[in-house]
């Protein structure tokens, strides 16, 4: 899935709310926001390497959007909007046959 801009390599550090995150990129803390207001208490832990989109030039107050998680050796959205998009393309990509039904069928 195309995500926009690069995506920038960091480190959780802490959530400080429902929807901002304090994360370490290039060894400095920076604030991201969260677009998900669950607990996600098993994927954002101190330490667990995430990504982020820098977020647009705008009076907000925090720099990035904390995109993806880092568990494992897969990578898990913490973003409440990506998942629809990923299976859209997903499905429009003949790669989850499961989803698709036949015309007639059903």
């Amino acid at each position: 899935m195309r995500l926009g801009r690069p995506l920038v390599a960091g480190t959780f550090i802490q959530r400080d709310n429902r929807f901002r995150a304090t994360v370490e990129v290039r060894g400095q803390p920076v604030w991201a926001y969260v677009p998900n207001s669950g607990r996600l208490e098993k994927l954002l832990v101190l330490g667990r390497p995430v990504l982020l989109r820098k977020a647009d030039l705008s009076p907000r107050k925090t720099k990035y959007d904390l995109l993806l998680v880092k568990l494992g050796q897969a990578l898990v959205s913490v973003d409440a909007r990506l998942p629809n998009n990923l299976l859209h393309e997903a499905i429009a990509a003949s790669q989850m046959s499961e989803f698709i039904q036949e015309a007639g069928e059903g």
